[in-house]
């Protein structure tokens, strides 16, 4: 056997060892991501996140469906995201007003499919990390659970008007980080109950992450100049007409 043909061989060996990739995701990444982009990351998180939920809604064999929780309100989901439009939703959660119904709407989804005290230890998983200690308020009512969070993300996205003014985008993207953050964690807790065990989250960021990070990077760049060297007000048309 020829030399490129072992290394093509070892190559596809090497392949072969790759573990699955997981949808769950890192909670540092959410978080690193939405407040360097200025919660740019949040439409892609919404938009992300249904596309999976539909992807493995339509794909999903018997065994791992047999695995999603019990209960009416997860069943009724799973049925709602074979059928939805993702793109749609996903520019749902951009315009004002409207915003808060496709917000409301998907954190509804994601406590209704989060597994509750006894149904993770069924799938064979480990206990969820950030909402164990939330437990009650899923299992009590997942739609109090989703107005809380959707509450405290347009609360965040309204909150330009805290500190200095180059600062402002940064307070606002790290208040809508924390529903995400907290959303992210309940998905992770229904992937890790339906996957299997050998799919592991994917540890580093992908290139469209990169592209959103070097831009992220670029406009903080812009707004610590800012800070540096303060930008000259321009007259107002009182003044000029004073003058």
């Amino acid at each position: 056997m020829s030399k490129q043909a072992k290394q093509a061989d070892s190559t596809k060996e090497g392949a072969k060892t790759l573990p699955p990739e997981s949808n769950r995701q890192l909670l540092s990444h959410v978080l690193v991501l939405n407040v360097l982009s200025c919660t740019a990351y949040s439409w892609w998180w919404y938009y992300k996140n249904w596309k999976e939920l539909q992807a493995f809604a339509k794909n999903a064999t018997e065994e791992e469906l047999a695995k999603v929780p019990d209960r009416p309100l997860a069943k009724k989901t799973m049925d709602y995201c074979r059928k939805m439009n993702v793109v749609v939703h996903a520019i749902g959660t951009i315009p004002p007003f409207i915003q808060c119904i496709f917000t409301f709407r998907i954190y509804k989804q994601i406590a209704d499919l989060y597994p509750l005290k006894g149904e993770e230890a069924a799938g064979g998983t480990q206990p969820p990390e950030l909402a164990r200690a939330l437990n009650k308020l899923w299992a009590v009512n997942p739609a109090m659970t989703a107005l809380i969070l959707t509450l405290l993300t347009l609360y965040f996205a309204t909150s330009f008007h805290v500190g200095p003014e180059q600062v402002q985008p940064f307070f606002a993207a790290f208040g809508t980080s924390i529903p995400l953050v907290v959303g992210q964690d309940m998905l992770n807790s229904f992937w890790r109950s339906v996957e299997t065990p050998d799919k592991e989250p994917r540890k580093h960021f992908n290139n469209g992450e990169w592209v959103l990070l070097f831009f992220a990077i670029v406009f903080l760049a812009f707004n610590l100049l800012g800070l540096i060297i303060p930008m000259p007000k321009l007259p107002t048309p009182a003044e000029l007409g004073g003058s």
